[in-house]
């Protein structure tokens, strides 16, 4: 048997992709511009998809409401 091996192993980090050194402020600008589009595009996806969420609770309420007997509307 191979003997068992300690400790964790270090994930090597990539240098990230925005770097900005010896960039001009053209290309600056340009990456500024592209970061807050896709910011924006996110944010829409994120609202589209908390709407979805509330639309499907709804609906799951209202199912369960008409599905379980209640005395709502009724005289006794």
């Amino acid at each position: 048997m191979p003997p068992k091996k300690s400790g964790k192993k270090e994930k090597k980090r990539d240098a990230p992709s925005g770097d900005v050194e010896g960039a001009s402020v053209e290309e600056l600008n340009q990456k500024i511009h592209t970061l807050e589009k896709e910011k924006n595009k996110e944010e829409e996806y994120r609202n589209y998809m908390q709407l979805e969420r509330v639309r499907l609770r709804n609906a799951w309420r209202l199912v369960i409401l008409k599905s379980t007997p209640s005395s709502y509307g009724t005289k006794t």
